[in-house]
């Protein structure tokens, strides 16, 4: 069974992908290292970004260590570092 999750896209990684959102189906119990990589691989030019931004399932702020498994329905965010000075 597969499921459908709603990607945020925020600042620079809004840029690189060219979209402000989109929607990715995985497989039922995929995690968020999943999401990243279906995520990439769609948007090549984000690549190196991706696998560095902060991430939000439902508003809420995933741990750096953490991969938590979606449900069909969930909202991910994907907030690059804030750079600048």
């Amino acid at each position: 069974m597969m499921i459908k999750v709603t990607v945020l896209f925020f600042a620079s990684a809004r840029e690189l992908a060219g979209a402000s959102e989109c929607v990715v189906e995985l497989e039922e119990g995929a995690r968020t290292i999943a999401l990243r990589a279906a995520v990439a691989k769609r948007f090549p030019l984000a690549k190196e970004l991706i696998a560095d931004v902060t991430l939000a399932l439902n508003e809420d702020y995933v741990e750096i260590d953490a991969d938590p498994e979606l449900k069909d329905g969930d909202t991910v965010a994907l907030i690059p570092p804030v750079s600048g000075g």
